[in-house]
């Protein structure tokens, strides 16, 4: 199957999940043979365009483009972004026009003006794959660009041939702003071994203890971790303030932040905090092999997200055998039984409650190590990546013959001999 993959994030450019996503989806489905053009955004110091094999990746870029990646400000950003999907749309109907495209995967809104126009004018199979929305991102807040954003995801909605969630939680909620419910399938996003390795084994047993160098940490500190943007609805504000709660049972705990976004924010409340000595961050994008170190030298994930489509970042915390703290927006799926507790569920909103959550792995070390063995084979046992794309190819071959009726053109199947 030739797929014309539409996604802001991609490997380098990794915000969060979403770009974790896609480099799982293009390995693995190039891997069963298929053919991937992946249009993504260019941060500007990037080749326009690079062909591996059954890959081909381009990131638009222009004279004009390179002069406002120089810029800031919301006109900026709207021009970037304007750019990125005319040019990913004149990509794609050429291949249309040369017969290479079986259909357009849509993987965030701010593809959805490509896809709404492969759509409409291009009349072409389009399969959208909603790993959030912006009216579940910001319920409790709208800010002044939530209903352009809101009606571009709708309208995708509205015109996709098929949507894709990755929980039956973020189903329930689509269902519920009024998007049509036979539209949508649910496929877990999934998980294996081999996708965690850390590239250098040899250096494996060493990634703690450079870790705690880098930071200046000793052997004796307890490292939390939390991966993800650094948003309102990751509840990383919430966190911190958390954090200025353990540190007084627990000075030994040191918060580790990984990811980007709110940047001067978290640094001011941290500051204001006097948490200077007990929480770190990075403030960039890291790599996929920084990440796993991360998750390999850390003691406990924290991730108390108001709001979690699926929590790509907390499986592979888990996956890692690492006990993890999740705020009560994630899915049910990864709280285990009764019996067999695979992640601590806490409130969200409430840094006393995160502190508590926290404290309670620290005070109880048994506890911390039993529930970590039982996210390890929690994540091994329910979760599969071939699993995944396998029903993912499963519902773009079924947006195909539903266009088609059945009788799709036969350079459609060609990609497949």
């Amino acid at each position: 199957m030739n797929i014309a993959l539409l996604t802001w994030e991609f490997p380098p450019f990794i915000n969060g999940g979403l770009g974790r996503y896609v480099e799982y989806y293009t390995e693995h489905l190039i891997k069963d043979g298929h053919k991937i053009w992946v249009y993504t955004y260019n941060t500007g110091n990037m080749k326009t365009r690079v062909e591996n094999g059954n890959l081909v990746v381009t990131r638009p870029l222009n004279r004009y483009m390179e002069k406002i990646l120089k810029r800031s400000g919301h006109l900026a950003k709207w021009f970037l972004f304007y750019y990125y999907n005319y040019a990913s749309y004149r990509a794609v109907k050429k291949l249309c026009r040369q017969s290479e495209i079986d259909i357009v995967s849509v993987q965030d809104w701010m593809s959805c003006f490509v896809g709404i126009l492969c759509k409409i004018r291009l009349k072409v199979p389009v399969v959208f794959h909603v790993h959030n929305t912006e009216f579940t991102m910001t319920p409790w807040g709208k800010h002044k660009w939530y209903r352009p954003i809101a009606i571009c995801e709708r309208m995708m909605a509205r015109l996709a041939d098929s949507i894709i969630a990755p929980s039956e939680k973020m189903r329930e909620i689509l269902v519920q702003h009024g998007w049509k419910g036979e539209k949508i399938e649910v496929i877990r996003h999934g998980f294996n071994e081999k996708s965690i390795a850390i590239p250098h084994a040899d250096r494996k047993k060493d990634v703690a203890k450079q870790l705690r160098e880098k930071w200046g940490l000793s052997s004796g500190d307890k490292i939390l971790l939390f991966v993800g943007r650094l948003i309102y609805a990751k509840g990383i504000f919430y966190l911190i303030e958390a954090m200025q709660m353990v540190v007084k049972n627990h000075p030994e705990a040191k918060l580790i932040i990984a990811g980007t976004g709110d940047n001067e924010a978290v640094r001011t409340l941290i500051r204001k905090l006097n948490l200077d000595h007990n929480v770190y961050a990075y403030y960039r994008f890291l790599s996929k092999e920084e990440i796993l170190e991360l998750y390999q030298a850390s003691d406990i994930g924290v991730f108390p997200s108001l709001y979690e489509p699926f929590g790509l970042l907390a499986l592979e915390a888990m996956s890692f055998g690492k006990p993890v703290i999740l705020g009560d927006g994630f899915p049910e799926f990864f709280r285990g039984e009764p019996q067999n507790v695979t992640a601590l569920y806490v409130d969200s909103i409430k840094p006393q409650k995160i502190a508590e959550g926290i404290q309670t792995l620290l005070d109880d070390h048994e506890r911390a190590s039993e529930m970590g063995k039982a996210a390890f084979r929690l994540i091994r046992d329910s979760f599969d990546w071939k699993k995944t794309f396998t029903e993912t190819i499963a519902v773009y071959q079924k947006a195909i013959d539903s266009v088609y009726d059945g009788l799709a053109p036969a350079y459609l199947h060609e990609g497949e001999k």
